[in-house]
């Protein structure tokens, strides 16, 4: 029992001396400099790459939902104000003219 209890408290210090040392050594500016250019703007534009035309595709269809809203709400808009109504087959009623 006593062995494995000097193992155990001797596992963090190594862990924490080993992180330490990984901590030092990453935030350097030379290594950090060399994560980002060759590990993370590749990622990051490829990420890019796949998800830009998706974004663009959101953006045509709200673009084209929203003149859907308000060609609706001009045409509500028309009639309410007495515009005219719309027939079934297509015809303005009350204009007073035609057939």
């Amino acid at each position: 029992m006593a062995q494995t209890t000097a193992t155990t408290a001797s596992q963090p210090i190594w862990s924490n001396r080993f992180l330490e040392r990984g901590m030092e050594m990453i935030t350097r500016p030379e290594v950090k400099n060399q994560i980002q250019s060759r590990l993370l703007d590749p990622l990051l534009e490829h990420v890019l790459r796949r998800v830009i035309p998706y974004i663009i595709l959101t953006c045509v269809l709200f673009v084209l939902l929203l003149i859907a809203v308000l060609i609706t709400l001009g045409l509500i808009v028309f009639q309410l104000r007495g515009g005219g109504v719309v027939n079934a087959g297509g015809s303005l009623s009350g204009t007073g003219g035609g057939v």
